[in-house]
Formats: C-alpha cells, structure tokens, sequence
C-alpha cells in the first residue's frame, strides 16, 4: 500500500480551524439571516463537512488576508479601524453573537466573495451586516462584493425595523432549541444543496 496523502486532510483541518476559531456561545446572527430551520437541525444534528473547492479556499483566504491588511497596515490609513470584531448582543435571556469583517468610525463593511456579482444585496447578507451595524451603533453598513474580476459595494443606513426582523427570528429558535420541535421549513434554492435536505424533506434528494 503507498503512502497516504497529507494534505488534504491537513487543509480540511487548517480551515476547520479557522472558521472556528474562539467560537462563543449564543446564536449566531448569520445563522438568523438564512434558514431557522437549518440553524435548528446544525444544533441538534451537527455535520460538519469541509469541501474543498477553489471557491471554498478563495473565500476563507481573501478573508485571512483582509485580517491581516487592516490589522497590520489599517492605522496606516485611519485612526479608527478595525477587522473581525466581535459583536454581542443580549435581548429576553438571548444572546446573539457574530464577528464584523471590518468596522469604521461610521460603518460595518461586510465582505462576501461570490462566482458572480449580485444585481443588489441578498436580504440574508442585508439583515446580517444591518444588525452588525445596529448592535455596533454605526450609521452605516457596507456590503462588498468580490468576485474573479471586480469588486462592487452596496451602502446603507442602519434600520432598526430591519434588526427587529432578526430579534423575532432569534426568539423564534430559541423557542424551537427550547421545545426540540424544528421551526417552519423556508423553502429556497439554497435547499438542494443543504446538508439536511432528506431530513426536512423526508425524501432522498435528486442528484440532478
């Protein structure tokens, strides 16, 4: 038998590692701004998978790196600037928890990598960095947009009916971890390839 190959293996972990890096309790505000019902199985069900893909690899890097750039070159340029700064928030017994990519003196600015540039925000990207901003007390969130050949952002005011939108959806988990009875099914076309999928379905998916 040969020799096995290390490092697939050793980047899986490398990469589990970091996008769990000093996890804290609580429900995260990304898991609020997308499927309850998937936020409830990953609690009660947990799978954790990394697929290594080129997407996958892009993504966590260009993120590394822009840690990297504003925490060692950012006061080169602004006094009051900062990267993956952590956000809490505690409302009715719950706590919310999340990381801003970068904060500014009067805004969040949230990065997303994508195959292809969006014609406006997506509502989950849009409901996370609003509540980023919100809880931060910044006027303003930004959305960034990195694809292969550009880079395009989306600005706003923060909106407080906007928050309260994820406030309700945290109180609607925190009900459904409490009760063990899994919140409705919020059918997209994120679901076929969601992990749970047979599971929320009761059917096997189609490979199609």
């Amino acid at each position: 038998m040969g020799v096995r190959d290390k490092f697939t293996t050793l980047l899986k972990e490398l990469i589990k590692a970091y996008e769990s890096r000093e996890h804290e309790d609580g429900i995260y505000i990304s898991s609020l701004s997308t499927c309850l019902r998937k936020a409830f199985y990953e609690q009660f069900f947990p799978v954790y998978e990394t697929k290594l893909s080129k997407p996958v690899f892009e993504g966590t890097a260009i993120h590394y790196f822009i840690d990297y750039l504003v925490k060692n070159y950012g006061n080169l340029l602004m006094e009051n600037i900062d990267s993956e700064v952590r956000v809490r928030y505690i409302i009715d017994g719950i706590k919310l928890v999340g990381r801003a990519d970068i904060v500014l003196d009067d805004r969040i600015i949230e990065v997303k990598t994508t195959s292809s540039i969006p014609f406006k925000p997506y509502t989950s990207h849009v409901l996370q960095a609003n509540a980023y901003a919100y809880i931060l007390k910044k006027k303003y969130f930004e959305i960034a947009y990195i694809s292969n050949d550009r880079i395009k952002s989306f600005v706003y005011e923060t909106r407080k009916d906007l928050f309260d939108v994820i406030v309700e959806r945290a109180r609607i988990l925190s009900t459904a971890f409490k009760t063990g009875i899994a919140p409705d099914r919020e059918v997209s076309q994120l679901c076929v390839k969601c992990p749970f999928y047979d599971k929320c379905f009761n059917q096997l998916k189609l490979n199609v």
